[in-house]
């Protein structure tokens, strides 16, 4: 995932790239920009946690169907883990402040912010590869160590959208 900065400023119109010349506004739109990076960036990494979610689904369906049904009630709270944490960071707060709000934030501390939220793009890989490798643990015998892999991922998503709110406070 590349700087949805960029991609936002290079969908400027005319009037938008003038308005940025006029002093004061420039700070606001960057704001309002990079507010809008953040809500991008949060939709994508909770809509790849969804499609884990599903994944973890799929993985349970031939289980049920072979009757293997001691790793079900696992994947299931798994998978309500994997909502929780999809849920936090889709609603987490922006770390944004509006034009007229008497504090103002940084730029600084929202990229610091932004930044972050791009080190949670490398946690959701983690649970993504963890799936995976759940998937292929369940083709054996015993997949205990898979799902506490799984679930270790999980939590530290769930940690680091704390930390997140952490540096959000500070920003504000």
């Amino acid at each position: 995932m590349g700087d949805i900065r960029e991609d936002i400023r290079a969908g400027e119109n005319n009037l938008e790239k003038l308005a940025r010349q006029v002093p004061g506004f420039a700070g606001y739109k960057e704001r309002e920009s990079r507010r809008n990076a953040d809500k991008i960036q949060r939709t994508f990494l909770a809509q790849e946690l969804s499609r884990e979610r599903g994944r973890l689904q799929e993985i349970a369906r031939p289980l049920v169907a072979q009757g293997k049904l001691e790793f079900i009630a696992e994947l299931d709270r798994l998978t309500g883990k994997i909502d929780k944490v999809a849920d936090r960071i889709r609603t987490a707060e922006y770390g944004y402040t509006g034009f007229f709000d008497p504090v103002k934030i940084d730029e600084t501390h929202l990229d610091r912010l932004y930044e972050y939220d791009l080190l949670l793009l490398s946690q959701v890989s983690a649970i993504s590869e963890s799936v995976l490798a759940l998937s292929a643990a369940l083709a054996g015998d015993d997949a205990t160590d898979a799902l506490r892999a799984l679930e270790r991922n999980i939590v530290n998503f769930d940690q680091q959208i704390s930390q997140r709110e952490k540096i959000v406070m500070e920003v504000k």
